[in-house]
């Protein structure tokens, strides 16, 4: 088959899909939870794939689709489908939702084509040939400064239930104009392509997650890779996609991101030792006879586990009033309990006025990273 008439039979698939989804919707019939814990599948989901499927089986392309599995990585060309990209908006009566099909080979997509059934929005990328939106060219935003832009990203379970990733948004929010969390990436993607959104970014996605958005992207004259700023691979499961002006600064800003829970952001909290050259304990170590855990008055901030050694000269003692007992200077430590609250901005500040001298590692005691 022709690039025309592949384009031609990936639209029409899409349309398809996207009919039975407005059939659908308000009433998405039975969902259940995936096996893998991944998200909601609904019946909803279930007949927009068979349709999709049995209109690109005419091309004879193996197809991998969402719930239906399939082509693998060793497929010289395939299909990647998206039956219903944000299901849990289309199960709550949420218009954000869409279809996504691409063809690749490997990472590299030839074809994107995603629709929004509810606003009848269809948009097409084709390599080398641009992107459209209902036929008229698209093009990403002029932004031009992170401060100024708006961004995409998702705040599911998977983002809430780490502590990590919260911190990463937060950081990054801090950074940009606005941010919003839409959580369906196909449809994200497609709106950084016809420029209503600057930038976007997400982690722990799948191939029909990211295919055809990430073309539609780069066609409108926009940017992806992964989270470091190298190329986009499936099998990294992140993509940070922007109208490519202010792609190294979002990249920058999701890099310094502080992942842990030192006071000291985006650094290796200092290394502290009890007692002598020859005690070799660090703190933040858990199992050491006499460890203690206790809590900051201020905030009530967890600390990690410290061990017990009264007359070590590598000691200190929390500079709050109360309550007057070892801690560790590195609150980067306590991360090993996600249940733990980060410490208070108070707190923080008072761990930081310790004396240098006071948190340094003791002469000839050796230092490591975590």
């Amino acid at each position: 088959m022709t690039a025309e008439s592949l384009r031609d039979l990936a639209i029409a698939a899409a349309r398809g899909g996207g009919a039975v989804l407005r059939r659908y919707y308000g009433a998405p019939g039975r969902v259940v939870t995936k096996p893998d814990g991944a998200g909601p599948v609904s019946e909803a989901d279930l007949a927009s794939e068979a349709t999709i499927v049995a209109v690109l089986r005419w091309s004879r392309i193996p197809i991998l689709a969402e719930e239906s599995g399939g082509a693998g990585d060793e497929s010289p060309r395939r299909w990647i489908v998206d039956p219903l990209d944000g299901t849990s908006n289309f199960i709550r009566h949420l218009p954000w939702f869409c279809v996504g099909i691409a063809l690749a080979a490997g990472d590299d997509v030839e074809l994107g084509v995603v629709y929004a059934p509810l606003t009848d929005e269809l948009f097409v990328a084709e390599r080398g040939l641009g992107a459209t939106l209902n036929g008229v060219p698209v093009r990403v935003s002029p932004t031009d400064a992170l401060h100024d832009a708006c961004l995409f990203t998702a705040c599911d379970a998977a983002v809430c239930g780490a502590p990590a990733r919260i911190r990463r948004v937060a950081h990054v929010a801090s950074r940009a104009r606005e941010l919003r969390s839409p959580n369906a990436a196909l449809l994200d993607l497609a709106y950084v392509a016809a420029g209503r959104a600057d930038g976007f970014w997400e982690q722990g996605l799948a191939p029909w997650d990211i295919a055809a958005g990430s073309l539609l992207v780069r066609e409108a004259g926009g940017e992806t890779s992964d989270f470091s700023g190298g190329p986009l691979r499936f099998a990294r499961r992140e993509i940070v996609a922007t109208n490519g002006r202010i792609h190294d600064e979002l990249v920058a800003a999701l890099s310094a991101a502080p992942l842990g829970l030192c006071p000291r952001a985006g650094q290796q909290p200092p290394q502290v030792w009890q007692g002598g050259p020859d005690a070799g304990v660090k703190h933040g170590r858990s199992g050491r006879a006499g460890a203690r855990r206790d809590h900051l008055q201020d905030g009530g901030a967890r600390i990690a586990d410290v061990p017990q050694r009264s007359g070590d000269p590598g000691t200190f003692r929390c500079p709050l009033p109360r309550p007057r007992r070892l801690v560790s200077a590195a609150c980067r430590c306590h991360r090993r309990d996600p249940a733990a609250p980060v410490a208070s901005p108070m707190a923080r500040s008072s761990v930081l006025a310790w004396k240098r001298s006071s948190v340094m590692p003791t002469a000839g005691a050796p230092t490591s990273s975590r």
